[in-house]
């Protein structure tokens, strides 16, 4: 074979062969990740399990729980409220459902429903379905940090509108 055709049969076998180049994450795909690593961390139990869900929020923090009666503000108050809401149960989960995720710049919102699984300590299950909205923004090391978060019951039946 003479050498410029043998050029023509291996080139594009390298082409082929190539790995490709890894995609960088958009932003949506990034915070949908933290989405899941929160669901993932809710779900968690044991030792340091409230300290990793908390970790995911911003030092100054706002959070308003499904359980929660007021406002709570900061992460270590995130922390204990993971830690509270999570001693009594045996296992709980969260399923997300229709969500979206806007990206402006630095700041990222997601907003949507889930449904809530849980097991209490005697074997009671329940579940029930809410809405939730998380603010996001970019810290300078590329990570996200939630620095609002509500989450709140969804109604089991809506008001009629006039």
């Amino acid at each position: 074979m003479r050498p410029f055709a043998l050029t023509l049969a291996i080139v594009p076998a390298l082409i082929v062969a190539a790995p490709a180049t890894p995609r960088a994450a958009t932003a949506e795909e990034e915070v949908e990740a933290v989405l899941r690593t929160w669901a993932e961390l809710f779900a968690e139990r044991g030792e340091g399990a409230a300290d990793r869900i908390a970790a995911l929020y911003a030092p100054d923090a706002r959070f308003w729980g499904v359980a929660s009666l007021r406002q709570i503000v900061g992460r270590e108050a995130v922390r204990t409220y993971y830690f509270r809401t999570g001693e009594g149960m045996r296992s709980r989960s969260v399923e997300w459902g229709e969500r979206a995720v806007r990206v402006y710049g630095s700041a990222a919102v997601a907003s949507g429903r889930n449904d809530y699984h849980r097991v209490r300590a005697n074997g009671e299950p329940g579940s029930g379905p809410a809405r939730f909205s998380m603010t996001l923004i970019r810290q300078a090391d590329g990570s996200w940090l939630i620095v609002d978060h509500h989450s709140s019951a969804l109604p089991e039946q809506a008001p009629t509108q006039r």
